[in-house]
């Protein structure tokens, strides 16, 4: 399962809180961790974007060859 139906940082939050007095302090420090929760999955679900598109993309020669004629030097290439 990709994301749990109330979020990493939801839950994150709840974990945290768990057996503990709701202080102001204790409230902080679950937020807190809510929130460094949910950066990391969304850094996770980018890198793993970048791994599975990244080998998509071309690259380009190193240099492309002399134009014959003129005809040739006006034709764009994509």
């Amino acid at each position: 399962m990709l994301a749990p139906p109330r979020g990493p940082g939801t839950s994150a939050a709840t974990h945290c809180l768990s057996g503990r007095t709701p202080t102001p302090r204790v409230l902080a420090q679950a937020q807190l961790h809510s929130f460094t929760t949910a950066f990391w999955w969304s850094a996770a679900v980018f890198a793993l974007g970048l791994v599975c598109v990244g080998p998509l993309y071309r690259t380009r020669k190193a240099s492309a060859p002399a134009a014959q004629n003129s005809e040739e030097a006006t034709a764009i290439h994509l």
